[in-house]
């Protein structure tokens, strides 16, 4: 009756649409206060009974929880498998919660600055990043406890067929990268036929939300740019890696970081390939 009560209580704080009740005098007041009323009594009654129902309420709880995700991530669609938990309505809550009270509030003393990093890494036609050593920077730059948006940038548009799915293949292989960097955050991958700089410019702009957008970008340096400088101008558009699939000039880089200066960003470079990864032990 105590998880009942509790249940019924967290759909009506969250303010669930999938949670209606018929009953004309209910109220998550009482909701809550039937709860506690039931905890406390369980722990009147008998402390040890009440401690082992809800430590198997919690195996329980576990165990679904797991075997729910096991099944998503190996690809399994059978029914039931996603319960739609209410602990997921509870975080947007608070999160909302939270972003609105910040709302106006986007210039932070000093002292309370984090860094929100963006990173920009190429990847090929399946994901895989060409230059894995800016998600393990960026891994350990995230110690600021800042949030951290992935993207990468490719060569098309979504009125194509099956871009979306191309897309949506990349940012699940870019994630598992991430994974294996420990680098918490989301990832988007962006299929655009603008030139580089817009590309990146509106995606400094348009990623995270109010306060928690992106205040730093990170990149890696440009590769053989000497060799790029000394090119005929027709064949100037030789791109950054030899993988890449998204033309590039030495002045879009260029482009690209003035544009992000101007826009009162903190730019952070990476050059040079012999950086530690996350599990790498130093001497």
């Amino acid at each position: 009756y105590g998880g009942i009560n509790f249940c019924c209580f967290l759909l009506a704080w969250v303010d669930s649409p999938g949670f209606r009740p018929q009953f004309k005098y209910f109220s998550k007041g009482i909701a809550l206060l039937g709860f506690l009323w039931c905890i406390g009594l369980a722990f009147v009654i008998s402390w040890q009974m009440a401690s082992l129902a809800l430590g198997l309420v919690y195996v329980i709880f576990k165990y679904i929880r797991l075997s729910s995700g096991n099944r998503l991530e190996g690809g399994g669609s059978s029914p039931g498998a996603d319960w739609g938990e209410v602990i997921d309505s509870v975080k947007y809550k608070l999160t909302t919660a939270v972003l609105a009270r910040v709302t106006g509030s986007e210039n932070f003393h000093a002292k309370n600055w984090m860094p929100q990093i963006l990173t920009v890494v190429d990847t090929d036609d399946g994901g895989y990043p060409l230059q894995s050593e800016v998600l393990a920077l960026a891994a350990q730059l995230q110690k600021g406890r800042g949030l951290n948006v992935v993207i990468s940038i490719k060569d098309g548009s979504f009125l194509g067929d099956g871009v979306f799915e191309k897309a949506q293949h990349c940012k699940t292989t870019l994630k598992k990268f991430m994974e294996k960097e420990r680098l918490t955050g989301y990832a988007k991958v962006i299929f655009s036929e603008e030139n580089y700089p817009e590309t990146v410019w509106n995606a400094v702009m348009n990623s995270g939300l109010g306060p928690v957008s992106p205040n730093t970008v990170l990149m890696s340096w440009v590769t053989d740019w000497k060799k790029l400088l000394t090119q005929d101008e027709d064949d100037s558009a030789a791109a950054f890696s030899e993988n890449d699939d998204k033309a590039r000039t030495v002045d879009d880089y260029a482009n690209t970081l003035k544009g992000l200066i101007n826009m009162r960003r903190v730019v952070c470079i990476l050059k040079g390939l012999s950086f530690p990864q996350s599990r790498d032990k130093m001497p």
